[in-house]
């Protein structure tokens, strides 16, 4: 089943962007977000996060198997 994911403009601390679902309890705000759109997994959300920031990251919490640092 497809997903909607998300993508934080705040990068963290070492300057990476993390992608999240919506019902993350570390979901952004609407000014600290960009919809990525509807994947089956968050390795494409986090594919799709990098044509646009690089340094792009699952989130730990809800991106868990696509946090990677």
């Amino acid at each position: 089943m497809k997903q909607f994911f998300y993508l934080n403009l705040v990068p963290q601390i070492d300057g990476y962007r993390e992608v999240h679902t919506s019902d993350c309890r570390f979901f952004p705000t609407q000014h600290n977000r960009i919809p990525l759109g509807e994947y089956f997994s968050c390795r494409e959300a986090v594919a799709a996060a990098k044509n646009k920031y690089l340094k792009s990251d699952g989130c730990y919490y809800c991106c868990r198997e696509c946090h990677t640092r």
